[in-house]
Parts: C-alpha cells; sequence; structure tokens
C-alpha cells in the first residue's frame, strides 16, 4: 500500500497506427536495439537459419549498435545469411520509425545476460505495436505484461532459437495471424 507504480510509456499521437499491411515479398523482419547480448540478437540469427533451412523467404533489417557488433557480422556470414540479414548499425529516429513502417514483422528476442541484465519492456515494443506492426519477442521480465501471447503479438522462451523460428514462421505462412 505504500507503493505506486509508474508503468512506461508512449505518447501515442507521435506513431501513426496503420493496420498489419499484406506480407511483403520477401517478407522484412525487422529489429531494433543495442547490440549487447540482453537483446538476443544471436537467438535471432540462429532462428533465421533455421527458416532458411525451411524455405521461408524474408530479408531482416537489424538496427542498432555495440559492444557485439563484431561477433554478430561474423556470425552472418558463417551462416551464409549475408544476402538476407542486414546490420544497419545505428540510425536517426525517423529512420528508425521509418523502418517500421516497411516492416511486415518486428522481433526482438530478449534473454537475460550472463551478467543478470534484462530489459523491462522495451519501449521498442510499444513503438512497433503503436504503429500496428506483428511483434515476436520473448517471456522475460515485463514484455509478457504488454505483449499478450497469441493476442497482440507472440512470445517465446528466451533463448530458444528453434521456438522463435517457429513463431516468425506462424507469423509470415499465417496472414490472418499477423493482421490480428
Amino acid at each position: 500500500d505504500r507503493m505506486e507504480i509508474v508503468r512506461c510509456a508512449l505518447d501515442v499521437e507521435n506513431y501513426d497506427y496503420r493496420d498489419p499491411k499484406p506480407l511483403g515479398t520477401p517478407p522484412v523482419l525487422y529489429s531494433v536495439g543495442r547490440l549487447v547480448e540482453k537483446k538476443g540478437i544471436g537467438i535471432l540469427i540462429e532462428a533465421l537459419k533455421l527458416l532458411r533451412e525451411r524455405g521461408v523467404s524474408f530479408q531482416c533489417r537489424i538496427v542498432g549498435n555495440g559492444p557485439l557488433t563484431e561477433t554478430l557480422t561474423a556470425q552472418v556470414r558463417e551462416l551464409g545469411l549475408q544476402d538476407a540479414v542486414l546490420l544497419a548499425g545505428g540510425q536517426p529516429q525517423e529512420r528508425v520509425k521509418e523502418g517500421f513502417r516497411e516492416a511486415d514483422v518486428f522481433v526482438l528476442p530478449c534473454v537475460i545476460a550472463a551478467s543478470g541484465d534484462r530489459d523491462g519492456i522495451p519501449v521498442v515494443l510499444m513503438e512497433a505495436m503503436a504503429l500496428g506492426v506483428p511483434v515476436v519477442s520473448t517471456t522475460v521480465s515485463g514484455i509478457p505484461e504488454l505483449v499478450e501471447a497469441e493476442r497482440s503479438g507472440l512470445l517465446v522462451p528466451p533463448g530458444d532459437a528453434l521456438a522463435l523460428a517457429d513463431a516468425l514462421e506462424r507469423i509470415l505462412c499465417e496472414p490472418e495471424l499477423a493482421r490480428r
């Protein structure tokens, strides 16, 4: 009774919602975040390799800089995904918002880092949802408070590349699910 919770939020007046668009050819997966362990981008790249092996077509744009830039670039190269995965580096906010408008799916596979560092409720998930972009994320921390599984997005266990690939394949192959 002595604690007050103040939730992080967006001013949705700054975001033009649109119903999810028909999937592009190939569909565009979009991720934004600092390239650090807790964002789970290495897991995303593993999942993208699985999608490619299944014959699922996609382009993935990852926006952000950080200490894992070289490691993730090497991972993309080692897995032969250079033609499908773009590590775009840091971008100005307007370009980030443009990327949301071009995206078919927003994906942020957060994990708990070895140090214990973790996201709370990432603002980029709020931004994607405010703009009407279907989201796929994980059950880390407060994310399930924002993304209701199977209702306002898809959630998978953190660190599970196979589950992430399955969720991405579902949303890419089930247009009604993406629209909903």
